[in-house]
């Protein structure tokens, strides 16, 4: 039997609706994990005292690391330690890759930790095929200085660390673990509860004009590294690593909240420090590109604090959201005095502009 033309024409407006409907009630999740391997690989690195922290985590669970693994790890502190777009070469083979791939028990870190150490004998062509299909658009620049001239003394202090590694994981696993399990597991739940129906992510794209490149964003929680051990590690693109704060809450999620924003102008920076008049004029001023971090850090905060204060005043006072002790005023008012004449400019354009009026005015 033939339907009513305006029955078709109902039936493709419902269904029209039910998509539309769907479309607007997705959420772009943030989720906060427990995960075994990341709070290991943090307790490693803390209790070897790769920061100097002389943290009170490390005085209560040294004990449960051999003093000569620990003496290891803090010898090699240099080519380990990272913080504020700086790292050791050794910080992404032993930290930021195994944490993102979500590895989830010894076998699988040994494995991991087989093929790095196999990446030494083939300028890690073989890992880099491997590895680039399991984390897609993770950028593993880090081979390139592991192949270079200190291959051989790279290969080696990796392998010894890696030994170091896996032969004190028990011990965490049956001592440390069911201990600050509970603790990470309260806070991640809390956190997942607390972004839940705020749409964050939304809003963050909306302000900087720029996709999350993902449906969830995982916060990956550890309880070892308090500062001034790193927090808002970027481990891949949809996981980050961040300290559980338990007694700080909602500087937490403010920090959260800051790190979508610095996610979302990932590929901006990157272009930034890829580009040529740029690091011309760094050169030139005699500055290093840790100008363009702060711009990029400063970017964030400025949407951030924007979105919250008066966009009337010309600089922004107070503790950054990040957390870092940058020098973030010289940009906030670049970045206010440019979106006051054009409030329709580009995240890359303004972070460009703030690079730029920086170097005018900060020469060495």
């Amino acid at each position: 039997m033939k339907r009513p033309k305006h029955y078709i024409i109902m039936l493709f407006c419902s269904l029209l609706f039910i998509s539309c409907a769907k479309q607007l009630s997705h959420e772009k999740a943030i989720v906060g994990t427990t995960e075994l391997i990341p709070n290991y690989l943090m307790h490693m690195l803390v209790v070897g005292d790769v920061w100097s922290t002389n943290s009170a985590y490390a005085n209560k669970y040294s004990k449960f690391v051999r003093t000569d693994a620990i003496q290891y790890i803090h010898n090699n502190r240099q080519l380990i330690a990272w913080g504020n777009g700086t790292g050791g070469p050794l910080a992404s083979p032993l930290f930021f890759i195994p944490s993102a791939l979500g590895l989830n028990n010894e076998s699988e870190l040994k494995a991991y930790f087989s093929d790095v150490s196999s990446g030494f004998n083939d300028g890690f062509r073989t890992f880099k095929r491997v590895y680039s299909k399991r984390l897609p658009g993770k950028d593993l620049w880090w081979t390139s200085e592991l192949s270079g001239k200190n291959r051989r003394t790279y290969k080696k202090t990796f392998d010894e660390l890696a030994t170091v590694f896996i032969e004190n994981f028990n011990s965490y696993k049956e001592n440390v673990w069911p201990i600050e399990k509970r603790k990470l597991e309260k806070t991640s739940k809390k956190l997942t509860a607390h972004f839940k129906g705020r749409k964050s992510i939304e809003q963050w794209e909306e302000t900087v004009r720029l996709s999350f490149p993902g449906d969830t964003f995982f916060i990956v929680l550890t309880s070892a590294n308090a500062s001034p051990a790193p927090s808002a590690n970027d481990l891949s693109r949809t996981r980050y690593n961040f300290y559980y704060s338990p007694q700080g809450f909602t500087a937490l999620t403010r920090f959260i909240n800051h790190e979508i924003c610095t996610n979302l102008l990932y590929d901006t920076v990157r272009k930034l420090y890829g580009d040529r008049d740029i690091n011309r004029a760094l050169h030139k001023a005699n500055l290093g590109q840790n100008v363009i971090w702060q711009a990029f850090e400063a970017l964030a905060e400025f949407y951030n604090k924007r979105n919250r204060t008066n966009m009337g005043k010309d600089a922004w006072t107070g503790t950054s959201f990040s957390g870092d002790n940058l020098n973030f005023e010289p940009f906030y008012k670049i970045y206010n005095t440019e979106l006051k004449q054009d409030p329709s400019q580009s995240a890359e354009t303004l972070m460009r502009k703030g690079v730029m009026g920086y170097i005018k005015t900060h020469r060495n």
